[in-house]
């Protein structure tokens, strides 16, 4: 401290190891080894959306004389592997490798005769990225990681890994060319050469600039595909084909899918067929932007890279929120596409189909047992425990109209998948008059018992039995009773004015042999109003010339229609609040009313004229 206070503020005094450890961590340059599907997000983490140069790894070098990490992304076959050993040892020291996927940490899904289970068997890894593939932020991370890692090792002193030995046995790299000529060269390119993207080698003899002859060696990507399709199901499958054709994994299962279905005579229903096409199409776009992309890049052409990799992250936000994945989504199904809708999908859904057949709003005929069915399909959806038994259900095999008959294990949902009880979600307390386990005996027929299910003998414990009520919101507002059904018997549950979620409502002597019945309080869908803590949403439609001019409009409450005063000029989105008109609590909430502009389809040529005249007026 002394000598640097002496130098001034513009000098600091440090170890020569720490400060070549740092100059080394804040500018690793790496070569991209990239020998599968890995590859592809190791690509998307360079673009411009995730930035990899932000973190000093500007530039990837195809050399090995040029770089000091070797990133690894892939599926490693003992083919591929003394290549990846050979550029290895052509690495300058000191040198560092980052094993990306995770084929490359154990082998994974390839437990196969041509994959080595792991990157560790052939080069010492520093730093590992688990899955299949991982996101961009993963090797961004495992980048980050590697720095730490630098500036802990011994800068002026490294010590050299390179003479380690591989731990399983490869085959020679050969050479199958004969020269024609003693005045010829032999060129080897590829597998890890730009324009071969690592799954081909060529080996070139040249006169000049003349090629006069070429061999292709092909196999550096062979995984062993058939092998694993003998010993797996139909749907076992599917992962895999995410992977035989990276570009575009999503239209590789369905051709696959296709072609199970074909085998079968399983004809597909529409809505499956809609949404095969509309992602097939994202996936086709998507691999011809990645194409061209990485033609321009064998030419030079940077900037076309990261174009186009910019506008495949858009087509991956859509894929993702349909999928769950980015990339390989392994989201078709034979007989259709994965029963994954997200909460806010079957929200969407519900609220549509509620206004649809709503007994106040449709015509429609048997609109009212319509009505019913739909709230009695959300009340299983919207939950996780009822819809993770639905599922179980369905997986199982059992279809509409079967007696089912629960087996011993039913319920419990494995590793990851939550557990629920069987009694108190089939057979226990529902809500909203006629409960979930109509909705199971509407579906499945009613139930039968296991053979493993004898009734118990000798008297038994009281046990309290928890389910949820759903209470509709008419009830919050007003106070007064729900009827549930409760193993088969009927009960009304008197309900509070202003009842609250979560709060617990006890039945004595309701329950499991003369236990206690534990209600839960959740809100019925209203096919109206949306709660916001006690306050009611409602969206309002309006014509554009109530918009534009202002009106009077009839707004319906929980306490009764009330006339609301439109302002002049107002837009989609612009919230009303009715104060006082929401759920009832000190103070009692509000009823915000949502504006939502919607233009009447024009039926006569009367009404199409007007809108003729409209157009002109405001083109004027």
């Amino acid at each position: 401290m002394g000598l640097e206070a002496k130098l001034g503020e513009s000098i600091f005094t440090t170890k020569l190891d720490a400060l070549i450890n740092w100059g080394r961590s804040n500018s690793l340059w790496p070569m991209p080894m990239g020998i599968s599907c890995c590859a592809i997000e190791m690509m998307a983490a360079v673009g411009p959306k995730y930035d990899m140069s932000r973190f000093g790894s500007e530039v990837l070098r195809f050399s090995p004389r040029q770089a000091d990490v070797m990133l690894v992304a892939g599926t490693l076959t003992y083919k591929m592997a003394p290549v990846v050993r050979r550029v290895y040892d052509q690495m300058m020291e000191p040198k560092w490798v980052i094993a990306m996927g995770t084929c490359l940490c154990t082998g994974g899904m390839f437990d196969s005769y041509p994959v080595v289970q792991g990157l560790d068997k052939v080069l010492p890894v520093d730093v590992y990225i688990p899955g299949c593939p991982p996101r961009p932020e993963a090797v961004i991370q495992a980048l980050l990681k590697l720095q730490q890692t630098v500036r802990k090792d011994r800068g002026t002193r490294p010590v050299s890994r390179a003479a380690e030995p591989m731990k399983v046995t490869v085959p020679e790299v050969r050479t199958p060319i004969k020269r024609q000529s003693s005045e010829t060269i032999i060129l080897n390119m590829g597998p890890q050469h730009p324009s071969t993207h690592g799954v081909l080698r060529l080996i070139l003899e040249i006169d000049g600039e003349t090629v006069i002859q070429c061999v292709p060696e092909i196999g550096y990507l062979h995984r062993g595909f058939e092998k694993i399709a003998e010993n797996k199901r139909y749907h076992q499958f599917i992962p895999y084909t995410d992977r035989l054709d990276y570009l575009a994994p999503l239209s590789n299962n369905v051709s696959y899918a296709m072609a199970v279905e074909k085998l079968l005579d399983i004809e597909l229903p529409k809505r499956g067929q809609y949404i095969r096409v509309i992602a097939c199409e994202l996936a086709r776009i998507s691999a011809h932007l990645l194409s061209l992309g990485t033609y321009a890049l064998d030419v030079g052409a940077g900037t076309v890279f990261f174009h186009t990799f910019d506008e495949r992250e858009k087509i991956y936000v859509l894929i993702e929120k349909l999928t769950g994945h980015r990339f390989t989504t392994s989201y078709t199904r034979v007989g259709g596409v994965a029963r994954d809708a997200s909460a806010d999908d079957i929200k969407h859904a519900y609220r549509r189909l509620a206004r649809k057949y709503h007994p106040d709003v449709s015509k429609e005929p048997g609109a009212e047992e319509q009505f019913k069915a739909v709230n009695e399909a959300y009340e299983a959806l919207r939950d996780p425990q009822k819809r993770a038994a639905y599922d179980q259900l369905r997986a199982r095999g059992y279809r509409p109209g079967e007696e089912f008959r629960p087996p011993p294990d039913f319920g419990r949902g494995g590793p990851g998948a939550p557990d629920f009880d069987f009694e108190e979600i089939f057979g226990g307390a529902g809500g909203g008059g006629g409960g979930f386990s109509d909705f199971f005996e509407g579906l499945f027929g009613r139930r039968g018992r296991g053979p493993d299910a004898a009734q118990p003998r000798g008297p038994q414990p009281p046990r309290d039995t928890r389910a949820k009520l759903a209470v509709p919101l008419q009830a919050v507002h007003d106070g007064g009773s729900v009827r549930v059904n409760v193993n088969g018997r009927q009960l009304d549950v008197r309900v509070p004015k202003g009842v609250k979620p979560a709060q617990v409502i006890r039945l004595a002597g309701q329950g499991t042999y003369g236990g206690n019945l534990l209600l839960e309080v959740e809100y019925a869908p209203h096919p109206q109003f949306e709660v916001d803590g006690r306050n009611i949403i409602h969206v309002l439609s309006v014509t554009p010339w109530q918009a534009a001019l202002g009106a009077t409009l009839s707004v319906p409450t929980l306490g009764g229609a009330v006339e609301l005063k439109v302002p002049a000029d107002s837009d989609t989105g612009r919230k009303l609040r009715l104060r006082g008109r929401g759920l009832p609590g000190t103070p009692p909430g509000d009823q915000i009313v949502e504006l939502e502009i919607t233009a009447p389809r024009a039926e006569t040529e009367e009404q199409r004229k007007a809108y003729a005249k409209l157009a002109k007026a405001f083109d004027a």
